[in-house]
């Protein structure tokens, strides 16, 4: 494999349509370092994740330009073809998650050069219910259908507040769910307004986990329930690392079964994932590579 090849897969449609304006200068620098970029823009769903599984053994890097769902597809081919190469990420989406948890830089200049030239950092991700990749969370409840039913153009336009506005109507039909969870042997039951298993500091654009205790590449996944609508004070808290119980359930497991009473909307990295009644989720240890500065 020549070590100057670059696989650079766009999605030019994410956020505010900043992959356009970062084509040019991206492929710019890796020309002036002596690399040859191969270009490819999706126009589709699960483009990127083709991509990904058919070329990306071809190439010593493959960087990603869009929103986390673009990034989910990219780890996703590569998974799912046994290739081990280095992503870097030009976050470009509407409110980059995962890019905020990895503190990749938010100037597109520095991002860039950062995916060119930077670090390259083991990290784990889950697996849901055995088929469906997740590289930062899987989810249920509050605003889940938000981050796939919100209109392109209405993200372009809007960017983070698009979700808000289509999320409203959620918070008004807002029902608990009954489930039993089994994380690493320990289990409990209760009515939960959200939930989430995850391997990041934000969720949903939201959630804040900078103190949790979160790793990266320690085999271990998150697990965030919410028991009611949390105040003020306690959404404080949960960002300082501290979870009032009469709110929230937090621990770290390997794995993860959730059942519940009525089948269960479900989003993978802001996508549907499905109506399940019976989820299972386990950690994927150090299964991918990404380009991203040291914690």
């Amino acid at each position: 494999m020549d070590s100057g090849k670059v696989l650079l897969i766009i999605n030019p449609v994410a956020g505010h349509r900043a992959a356009r304006r970062a084509l040019y200068p991206l492929v710019q620098r890796l020309c002036e370092g002596g690399q040859m970029a191969t270009v490819y823009a999706t126009s589709a769903p699960g483009q990127a994740r083709s991509v990904a599984e058919a070329r990306g053994g071809d190439f010593a890097r493959v960087i990603c330009c869009g929103g986390d769902g673009t990034l989910n597809e990219v780890l996703d081919g590569l998974l799912r073809a046994g290739v081990r190469v280095p992503v870097g990420y030009v976050p470009t989406g509407t409110t980059n998650d995962l890019a905020h948890a990895l503190r990749l830089p938010t100037k597109l200049s520095r991002a860039m050069e950062l995916a060119v030239t930077g670090p390259v950092r083991d990290h784990d991700v889950g697996l849901l219910c055995e088929k469906q990749l997740f590289d930062y969370v899987a989810s249920f409840g509050a605003f889940v259908q938000t981050a796939y039913a919100t209109p392109q153009r209405l993200k372009n336009a809007l960017g983070r507040t698009a979700y808000f506005v289509c999320g409203l109507p959620e918070v008004f039909a807002l029902r608990p769910r009954r489930l039993t969870l089994v994380a690493d042997g320990q289990r409990l039951e209760g009515d939960f307004y959200f939930g989430s298993i995850s391997n990041s500091t934000r969720i949903a654009g939201l959630i804040d986990l900078d103190r949790a205790g979160v790793v990266f590449d320690d085999g271990k996944l998150e697990v965030l329930l919410i028991r009611r609508p949390p105040t003020p004070r306690a959404l404080r808290d949960l960002a300082r690392g501290r979870f009032d119980e009469r709110y929230f359930v937090f621990l770290h497991a390997r794995e993860v079964e959730m059942r519940f009473t009525v089948p269960t909307e479900w989003t993978a990295d802001g996508e549907r994932a499905g109506l399940l009644t019976q989820v299972c989720a386990r950690c994927l240890p150090r299964a991918v590579q990404l380009v991203a500065p040291a914690r």
